[in-house]
């Protein structure tokens, strides 16, 4: 009988590699996990980036959290708290702030009206997302049965919302705005939503499907909501590590891994960047498809077909972040310690940032969701002082240092439009675009979701033609990061239901625990 070390090893300790981690130990199994940063978290992290001051750094807000997975890996007692549980969208515009749905004119109803409706149907695809997808091309009943399951969920929405859905998934974000508003600035808030994350414009098709995705989740029973977490999202990784601990998950930080292990079709074990190499009955993933593929197997190991399909994955990020260190809060004329701030005027204007970011230049004029997040967290920032992050679209990557600070320049200059002080308050600052993601977290192309969450990508797309959900080509690897279903943000489904398909073969195999 072949010697293992461990029954699995995961590579990647983002929050997702710790929850499949979670899920495998609390089975009776021996589990490793392999983070080649020296802490936890992946792009879920709180890190200082001026003296004294402290943002998160790509992941700012949790939408998605799964109920189930909370509870189960009991986060809450491990230090899951909420500085902020429900933050109120406020468009910043020439004449003055608007909080979006606050308010008795038309498209304060409308928006409500809008959020109530996306809602519902964000609410009939929500039961979709905890689940593995079935496959487009596997039989049997099973698979079958699945693809009822989800028809039926979509029925119950009732006949008349079923169709509206069905007719608005594959909209544009832009054609929605027409139809529900008259004025610039609700369109242009539903156009950066809508956008926020991805490669594509409000114009570009299935952007309402990602307002969907976005909405699946809910805080206190509020669908939609959006929370900022006390201590930012590093608080929320030291959550997962810590009920990864729990279980009696190992955890080294600090340890690259250079390789999957293949012998006789079937994964081993890893090799380290040291060179030395620990072999497991299951090897699984926390890393993106094209490198756990492209990188840590190799394309000799794997068929053309699906190499052919990893290179064409699309994963090019084009968000960036912008963190500011201040001697004090800004004044952007209103409260804002429980807003997300919105800089996009209009649709046109954010259709205008992603088209200067087709051709490969940064934002002529910046679009962004700004937090202040120190004021609802005074963690973050030495006392008086403060933190503002700015999520931005859009940013490429490859900008030479002068392209840089000019972008980082035309940032704060926005901001300023609403905040006059804000400049003279500025101690330091730090600008994060596709490619320093990528170097700093190891996500291709910068990329937050490990690819588009658009709809070639998603659900039963998600995964590779005839592989069921989780598993990949290759015996023994799973794929247990943001590239599965359901796709990124904070939600520990792609580690949760990686585990459990991994655990399944164990058992069929009859060397399950």
């Amino acid at each position: 009988m072949a010697r293992h070390d461990y029954d699995a090893i995961i590579v990647g300790a983002g929050h997702n590699g710790l929850t499949a981690a979670s899920y495998l130990a609390s089975a009776g199994n021996k589990v490793l996990v392999l983070e080649a940063r020296q802490r936890a978290g992946g792009m879920a992290t709180t890190e200082e980036f001026h003296p004294g001051f402290r943002a998160s750094t790509v992941a700012q807000t949790l939408n998605l959290l799964h109920p189930r997975i909370a509870a189960d890996l009991d986060l809450e007692h491990l230090g899951l708290t909420w500085a902020c549980r429900r933050l109120a969208p406020l468009s910043l515009g020439a004449d003055g702030p608007l909080e979006l749905g606050k308010g008795e004119d038309g498209d304060s109803q409308a928006w409500r009206a809008l959020m109530a409706r996306l809602a519902r149907y964000a609410g009939g695809l929500a039961p979709a997302l905890p689940k593995a997808p079935p496959s487009l091309d596997i039989a049997g009943f099973a698979n079958k049965l699945e693809f009822l399951k989800f028809g039926w969920g979509l029925r119950k929405l009732g006949r008349n919302d079923m169709r509206d859905m069905m007719r608005i998934v594959a909209m544009n974000a832009s054609d929605l705005g027409d139809e529900c508003f008259t004025g610039d600035r609700a369109k242009g808030a539903l156009a950066f939503d809508a956008i926020m994350g991805t490669r594509m414009g409000p114009r570009s098709p299935g952007t309402v499907y990602t307002l969907l995705y976005r909405m699946a989740g809910s805080i206190d029973g509020h669908k939609g909501a959006v929370g900022l977490p006390a201590g930012g999202m590093g608080a929320v990784a030291d959550a997962f590590a810590a009920a990864a601990r729990a279980r009696g998950v190992e955890i080294r930080n600090g340890m690259a891994v250079s390789g999957i292990q293949i012998e006789h079709d079937r994964a081993v074990g890893v090799v380290l960047a040291n060179g030395d190499s620990l072999r497991a009955r299951v090897v699984m993933s926390n890393a993106d498809p094209r490198t756990t593929f492209l990188h840590l197997v190799g394309p000799t190991g794997l068929d053309t077909l699906f190499s052919r399909r990893v290179r064409h994955w699309r994963d090019r990020g084009v968000m960036a972040r912008l963190h500011l260190a201040l001697d004090a809060a800004p004044d952007f004329g209103t409260d804002i310690e429980r807003s997300r701030l919105l800089l996009a005027e209009s649709r046109d204007t954010v259709e205008r940032a992603f088209d200067d970011v087709k051709y490969g230049a940064a934002a002529q004029v910046p679009v962004m969701e700004a937090l202040v997040p120190s004021l609802a967290d005074p963690s973050l920032a030495p006392e008086g002082k403060h933190v503002l992050s700015a999520t931005v679209a859009f940013g490429p990557p490859g900008l030479d240092d002068t392209a840089r600070e000019a972008f980082a320049d035309r940032i704060v200059a926005r901001l300023a439009e609403h905040a006059p002080d804000l400049p003279g308050k500025i101690l330091g600052r730090e600008l994060l675009l596709p490619d320093d993601i990528e170097k700093r977290y190891g996500a291709s192309g910068g990329h937050w979701h490990h690819g588009e969450i658009s709809l070639d990508q998603v659900w039963v797309l998600r995964q590779g033609p005839g592989i069921k959900p989780y598993r990949t080509p290759i015996p023994g690897l799973y794929l247990a990061g943001a590239g599965a279903h359901p796709g990124g943000n904070i939600t520990g489904l792609p580690g949760r239901n990686a585990a459990l398909a991994a655990l399944d073969d164990l058992k069929n195999q009859g060397g399950g625990h």
